[in-house]
């Protein structure tokens, strides 16, 4: 939320200009600016982007012109240009990100343990909650459609290709549109723990290839992860390479398993 406040001036009892400053969970200041702050361009990259990741791949417009068999080249193409697009976007946000790790090791680490052990707890309930639904609901214990897909692609392109694309790029570009950017879209105009929230559950969503109850059961640890992400967004104040890189570890070392 914008913060006003008033300062000196030569007039007694004139009004300061509203303040640009943003606050950060506890108070004290977020380390990245207001967008409205951002220089045109990277405005401008920051909606291409958005726009982009939500028709390629939640709304999956490319199913339209393209068989099955026939998406994953293209999408794995088009991960690697909203991962260029997002870099360049938040370029000085990640920049500001990586020296204040450079700076402060020992607090990054700290935040980073702080982070799993979050994420540890969280999947944890999921996976239990998941686990009990699975058993009682009918057809609930159904792989996500989402995990037969990438089966798939394992199978059918060399594997550092999968790793560099599915594995980095892809979870980066993931957290650049559900926790740099959605994140603060929500959470500046409700809450902070609004956004955490709702960017959790649409990635959680984001891994349904239907609107069966499995699939919906399925998505519950992915929810849960999401959460964990969000909540260490956060706490970071806002330095998305913590969240980024937890989430590039886990499915790069995923894929990597599979060999």
């Amino acid at each position: 939320m914008t913060s006003f406040r008033f300062s000196r001036s030569t007039r007694a009892g004139a009004p300061a200009a509203p303040s640009s400053s943003k606050r950060g969970p506890a108070g004290g200041p977020t380390a990245v600016a207001d967008p409205a702050g951002a220089p045109r361009a990277a405005r401008v990259l920051r909606r291409v982007f958005a726009v982009a990741y939500v028709c390629i791949v939640p709304l999956g417009l490319g199913r339209l012109v393209l068989a099955e068999g026939q998406r994953h080249g293209p999408m794995m193409a088009a991960y690697a240009l909203l991962f260029a697009i997002g870099v360049c976007a938040w370029n000085s946000e990640l920049l500001t990100g990586a020296r204040r790790i450079g700076a402060h090791p020992l607090r990054a680490l700290g935040t980073l343990a702080l982070g799993v052990a979050i994420l540890l707890a969280l999947e944890a309930v999921g996976s239990l909650i998941a686990g009990w639904l699975a058993g009682v609901v009918p057809g609930g214990a159904q792989d996500l459609g989402n995990d037969t897909s990438i089966s798939r692609i394992l199978g059918a392109y060399p594997r550092p290709v999968v790793v560099a694309v599915l594995g980095v790029m892809g979870p980066f570009v993931e957290e650049l549109f559900f926790r740099q950017f959605l994140i603060p879209l929500i959470g500046d105009r409700t809450r902070s723990w609004v956004g955490v929230v709702v960017s959790g559950i649409l990635f959680g969503m984001l891994h349904m290839s239907s609107l069966q109850p499995s699939e919906w059961i399925g998505i519950i640890p992915h929810m849960c992860f999401g959460l964990a992400m969000g909540i260490l967004f956060l706490r970071s104040r806002r330095n998305l390479l913590l969240p980024a890189g937890i989430h590039i570890l886990n499915n790069a070392s995923t894929f990597l398993a599979n060999t």
